[in-house]
């Protein structure tokens, strides 16, 4: 764990470092914090944190970016469901970049299964991917419709922190992320990397807070 700790504190310490002292133009470390972001994301699906001299990962694509979103989503799905197959497949395509026939793909699955929240999840991300990491109008009510037919589903509350995140926004992005820890399940695959995420941000906007004083 002080590894997963110890990378959101450093992630978060550098992206602080970038915009006040960098002075970096918004639209600039708005990639920044991306990257940050999912970079941890990334690792904590990829990289063994516990381990001194673990190899970093290049977030330089955008193809990496959206790899670490779908990973991300993935760990929250639930593993036994009518959801899964229409997923496994939507994710694949949406790994050679075809994000719209993936979202087509997983609309037959919501025709099928309109109740199943994990596919409102997954038709979610794939229009905030196809929207180049926006969220729309169509990406919101897919949001709406997963927490509507299962409120514990932390996708939407995942993603839509992370839009805020993007926005500079981080003081927001810290209440939806913290509220889903503190409700999340004791043995949920997702909690290690969004523990990490949480310390980096407390961490990031505490020092923002004291150099204004």
């Amino acid at each position: 764990m002080m590894g997963w700790v110890t990378m959101g504190i450093l992630s978060a310490a550098l992206l602080a470092a970038l915009i006040r002292f960098g002075r970096l133009p918004r639209r600039t470390w708005e990639a920044v914090a991306a990257a940050i972001v999912l970079g941890l994301v990334g690792y904590s699906v990829q990289g063994s944190p516990g381990y001194e001299a673990a190899p970093a990962r290049s977030l330089a694509s955008n193809s990496k970016a959206a790899e670490a979103m779908i990973l991300a989503r993935s760990e929250m799905d639930r593993t036994f469901s009518p959801a899964r197959p229409y997923l496994i497949a939507s994710d694949a395509w949406a790994r050679d970049g075809d994000y719209k026939l993936a979202a087509a793909y997983i609309r037959s699955g919501i025709r099928k299964n309109p109740r199943e929240a994990d596919l409102w999840a997954g038709l979610g991300l794939q229009l905030m991917l196809a929207g180049e990491g926006r969220m729309s109008p169509p990406a919101e009510y897919a949001f709406d419709q997963a927490r509507k037919y299962n409120p514990r589903q932390p996708a939407p509350d995942y993603f839509k922190g992370l839009v805020l995140l993007f926005e500079g926004r981080p003081d927001l992005c810290l209440q939806l992320w913290q509220a889903l820890l503190d409700n999340a399940p004791k043995e949920a695959k997702w909690k290690p990397r969004v523990e990490a995420q949480v310390a980096g941000l407390k961490s990031m906007l505490q020092q923002s807070s004291a150099r204004r004083q």
